[in-house]
């Protein structure tokens, strides 16, 4: 399973920023600095307006589009509302900052890394300027360490180890998506599996599973079924998951094992996909693995 996280949400994201000018000429250098100097590009136009668009999604959510509405028919520059500012996502600040000063609008918050203090802490680069049209704009560069925090991982092979894979799984799954104890916990949770476990200093924050697969005609099976990825919430979205698979597959590949099955959840293609996992030859059929729907895919290592 992926790194399990709550879908129910029917809100993908912010889509645009509206913003309007007070007449042609206010448009038009509004439309040239956000083409020009960020790099927006036109995706639609009509008689009072324009979209402009920034980045690309994608199917996983990892990047998102940026949109502004610029229109030419309004009433001028509005006074400071309850709406202070709109942040535009860039792995750039300090060059786009640059450029920013260079065609002369004013900078006040030059750029500088940050850390909010929640849990786990979150770490970017930001800055802040004034467009066109007076509105406060923020270069925002989420970057969180690959490693942010003392992470150590654990090959299970203590009871006292299998014990943190299996808090994880309650805290993420059970008590989360109020999972059954009996369908999170099976018959392939015992001695023979694989647990890694990811600890923050001390504490487990996320784990997987693998084991053997049933051997055929009484010869050794070189591949092994993998599963139960779960990260606890607060420190989704670091790349943990990614990281808590990787290690399992080094862990199966020094064992001599050849190759990976997994049961994805429908969600978390994408997120396979992009590890290097194929779909199971002639077979995308939906199946049930637990509480969810799934699709059989697999990787050679």
């Amino acid at each position: 399973m992926d790194e399990r996280k709550n879908t129910a949400t029917q809100i993908l994201g912010m889509h645009h920023v509206s913003m309007k000018c007070s007449d042609k000429v206010q448009f038009e250098k509004a439309v040239a600095f956000y083409k020009d100097i960020l790099g927006f590009c036109e995706e639609r136009r009509w008689a009072e307006g324009m979209m402009l668009k920034a980045g690309a999604s994608t199917d996983d959510g990892a990047a998102t589009s940026a949109r502004l509405e610029i229109f030419c028919n309004g009433e001028g520059i509005r006074e400071l509302g309850a709406i202070r500012h709109f942040a535009l996502e860039t792995k750039n600040v300090d060059e786009l900052t640059a450029k920013v000063k260079a065609a002369g609008y004013e900078v006040f918050i030059e750029p500088k890394d940050i850390t909010i203090e929640s849990q786990p802490p979150f770490h970017a680069r930001m800055a802040f300027f004034y467009g066109p049209l007076g509105e406060q704009v923020e270069l925002f560069n989420p970057e969180p360490a690959s490693t942010p925090y003392n992470i150590q991982v654990l090959r299970a092979s203590e009871e006292w180890q299998r014990a943190g894979a299996y808090s994880v799984r309650v805290e993420g799954m059970n008590r989360q998506h109020h999972i059954p104890l009996r369908d999170e916990f099976d018959e392939h949770d015992c001695d023979g599996t694989k647990y890694i476990v990811f600890l923050d200093d001390g504490y487990p924050v996320a784990t997987c599973r693998f084991y053997e697969n049933a051997s055929t005609n009484g010869q050794a099976n070189l591949t092994v079924t993998l599963g139960r990825v779960v990260v606890l919430p607060q420190y989704r979205g670091l790349g943990l998951g990614k990281k808590v698979v990787t290690e399992a597959e080094v862990w199966a590949k020094e064992l001599g094992y050849k190759q990976i099955d997994i049961d994805s959840r429908v969600e978390a293609i994408h997120f396979y996909e992009k590890l290097g996992y194929q779909h199971a030859t002639g077979n995308d059929d939906i199946i049930k693995s637990g509480s969810f729907e799934c699709v059989q895919m697999y990787k050679e290592i």
